[in-house]
């Protein structure tokens, strides 16, 4: 049965018509060859994002010398679209749903809309003027990863401009060539944008909630290394990484769906983070003590290559996640490790 939070969302008003002219500047695709072909885009539309790079792979003019101020570009519409919507659970999960029905992008939302509702259901996206607020950091980030989204998936259908950011390259990238490891590349190179951008709201958190940033975090960098470097984070159980993380699967819900590890409620009054460690179940446990934590600073590592980020570096402290954290609140981060469980999970997987 569907919970009241999830009753209430679902009768919020979806408003279709703002992400309905999603469709209504449409663009010609590549041809066979490769080639741009004759397109407000065609200029750009062989960026890739490498190594911190820009290059191009034909040649064009200098991407400097695009105009970035126009009302109707695609940074500005994304900004307006996600505006017209921060204030609706029920619009930020609409708009979040639309970007997947096109092209080859089908199934590719299913861990992230699944963590969007659950976030919904705890009410961290509610208004500012509600009785109860949301969250002011989840719902930057969520505005975040929105409109790097929308703004691809603009300029992909011919919107001008150029990309705004790294992240918003790694969604083109995405829309170019579907698949796991484009995918979380794009969609980890906005929630790291996101988490930096953002910490001093985190900061103004209750100290459990930003036990559960953390975790989130952790988790989300940890799949993406288990599709593209599996031996890394999984060791001898290496081969299974790439289909258990596939975010068009049901496997990595063990590790993103949040549901089965933390109350859904916000705020976290009256809650301390060693509480959240004795109520997760032991499962989650496993997973957050036995399988990724012995291995975080390589996640963490390969995270900041991966992303081009060097300053996930600094969400770290030795072994234990820090993001808006003092050291040493990471409360409970060496006593889950004692249980069998957590023991027999890093023993499995040869972890250090």
């Amino acid at each position: 049965m569907a919970s009241a939070n999830e009753t209430a969302v679902a009768r919020e008003d979806i408003v279709g018509s703002l992400v309905g002219g999603w469709r209504s500047a449409s663009a010609p695709r590549l041809a066979p060859s490769g080639r741009a072909l004759a397109t407000p885009l065609g200029r750009w539309r062989h960026l890739s994002w490498s190594g911190g790079r820009t290059t191009t792979e034909a040649k064009g003019p200098d991407l400097a010398s695009l105009p970035t101020s126009d009302p109707d570009d695609a940074a500005t519409r994304a900004d307006d679209r996600v505006r017209t919507v921060e204030d609706s659970a029920a619009g930020r999960l609409q708009l979040a749903a639309e970007f997947y029905r096109d092209g080859g992008r089908q199934g590719f939302g299913r861990a992230e809309l699944r963590f969007l509702r659950w976030a919904i259901g705890r009410g961290v996206l509610r208004s500012p003027a509600a009785s109860r607020p949301g969250s002011p950091w989840w719902r930057a980030l969520n505005g975040r990863l929105l409109r790097d989204k929308v703004e691809s998936h603009l300029l992909d259908a011919g919107a001008p401009g150029r990309p705004s950011s790294p992240s918003v390259v790694r969604w083109l990238d995405f829309i170019r060539t579907p698949s796991p490891v484009t995918w979380y590349c794009a969609h980890n190179a906005s929630i790291a944008a996101g988490y930096l951008e953002h910490e001093a709201l985190a900061r103004r958190e209750l100290v459990a909630e930003r036990f559960v940033i953390n975790v989130a975090l952790a988790r989300v960098l940890f799949t993406h290394a288990m599709v593209t470097r599996p031996r890394l984070v999984l060791g001898a159980a290496a081969a299974v990484g790439p289909r258990l993380a596939d975010p068009r699967r049901g496997g990595v819900d063990v590790f993103l769906d949040l549901r089965r590890s933390f109350p859904e409620e916000y705020p976290l009054t009256g809650t301390t983070v060693a509480d959240l460690v004795r109520r997760e179940g032991h499962l989650p446990r496993a997973i957050d003590y036995g399988v990724i934590l012995p291995r975080i600073t390589a996640v963490y590592a390969f995270a900041r290559h991966a992303l081009d980020q060097p300053r996930i570096a600094d969400l770290i402290d030795g072994r234990e996640p820090c993001y808006a954290l003092a050291p040493g609140h990471w409360a409970g981060g060496a006593a889950p490790t004692r249980r069998l469980l957590p023991r027999l999970a890093a023993w499995m997987l040869n972890a250090p």
